[in-house]
């Protein structure tokens, strides 16, 4: 969500808003059980491929390196408390 609100301040880019404003309402509801779980991993498998082809592309660890580690951490820390 947060690269959604720095790409819109900094390049006027609304589609980078609402694409992150819809990943992070969609994990919101997945950690809320309004969603199931397994969705979940389905998406943050879908942003770590984004992530990785953003930072093959730029070369540039922040913020698509970032965002890919911080993204791989999650899957495995998910997947080692729910199994």
């Amino acid at each position: 969500m947060l690269a959604g609100i720095i790409g819109f301040f900094t390049k006027k880019n609304r589609l980078l808003l609402y694409v992150s404003l819809g990943f992070a309402a969609a994990l919101s509801l997945c950690g809320i059980g309004i969603l199931p779980l397994r969705l979940a991993y389905w998406i943050q498998a879908v942003l770590a491929v984004v992530f990785m082809f953003r930072y093959v592309q730029s070369r540039k660890f922040i913020p698509a390196g970032l965002m890919l580690t911080l993204t791989l951490v999650a899957l495995a820390l998910e997947n080692i408390f729910t199994g």
